[in-house]
């Protein structure tokens, strides 16, 4: 995962139409509601959900990661900077209680994945800061932890500031993309036989983006869904941390004694 110049994504840009997102507020007992943003998630690969998150929560952390900016001077001007996996944000009770509460823990367990018996976390926590002209280039995640369908590992990417426009680099999503990673793993024993690039190429793009997040709103992504985001045209910092989840099942299985 990186942060780049404009150069590659300016070039991108002009081939994509970016399509606003639906939004969705979650009731945990409201099945209706629930089935159809489980569909959405199933069927496109993301899903925008609004007042997710308890907004103090968030801001408190927003708030730590600034200080510790601060603190230790590591922005410098108008650069951005990534802070995945740094254990004095990662492991500090704030994040902790951003990734690690009731809210998201019901979320996957009576909408997504429904007779689990929990989630788990995997990987590092991902904390970002995006600087004026930079972006987070096109990838996917998932193929790291080689799980494929029907097994998934989903992303919660939760923003720390608010974002007004398409200029303060809001997450973009490839629609469906998620789908077409599983067809072409499925078909290849081989994985340098494919590649986000080689996905993108081969098929039609309809690509997402929520020109306006505000703080304690969420977008959660199937861990194959390729995506990035616009670069940031703003004088502000974009600020937002995310981490992965999978069924607890799968993972006591299948991955716990590799990680």
């Amino acid at each position: 995962m990186s942060l780049n110049n404009t150069s590659l994504q300016t070039n991108l840009k002009k081939d994509m139409n970016l399509c606003e997102m639906k939004s969705y507020e979650l009731n945990i007992n409201n099945v209706n509601s629930n089935n159809i943003i489980k569909n959405q998630l199933h069927e496109h690969g993301f899903v925008k959900l609004l007042n997710f998150l308890d907004k103090e929560k968030v801001n408190n952390a927003r708030l730590k990661l600034l200080q510790f900016l601060r603190v230790n001077k590591k922005v410098d001007g108008q650069q951005g900077l990534l802070l995945t996996g740094y254990k004095q944000l990662c492991e500090d009770e704030t994040f902790h209680e951003l990734f690690c509460n009731e809210k998201i823990n019901n979320f996957f367990k009576n909408v997504v994945f429904l007779d689990s018996f929990g989630i788990k976390n995997i990987g590092d926590k991902g904390i970002r800061i995006i600087g004026k002209n930079e972006y987070t280039s096109l990838h996917t995640d998932g193929y790291r932890y080689n799980i494929l369908s029907p097994h998934v590992m989903y992303n919660v990417w939760i923003p720390l500031n608010d974002i007004d426009d398409n200029d303060h680099a809001p997450l973009i999503l490839c629609d469906k993309s998620h789908l077409l990673f599983n067809e072409q793993r499925q078909q290849s024993s081989n994985t340098n036989d494919y590649n986000d690039s080689n996905i993108m190429k081969e098929n039609s793009e309809k690509w997402y983006t929520s020109s306006r997040l505000n703080i304690g709103d969420v977008i959660i992504f199937d861990g194959l869904t390729v995506h990035g985001s616009c670069p940031n045209r703003s004088n502000k910092f974009r600020l937002s941390c995310d981490y992965r989840y999978l069924s607890k099942e799968y993972y006591d299985c299948e991955i716990r004694n590799d990680m």
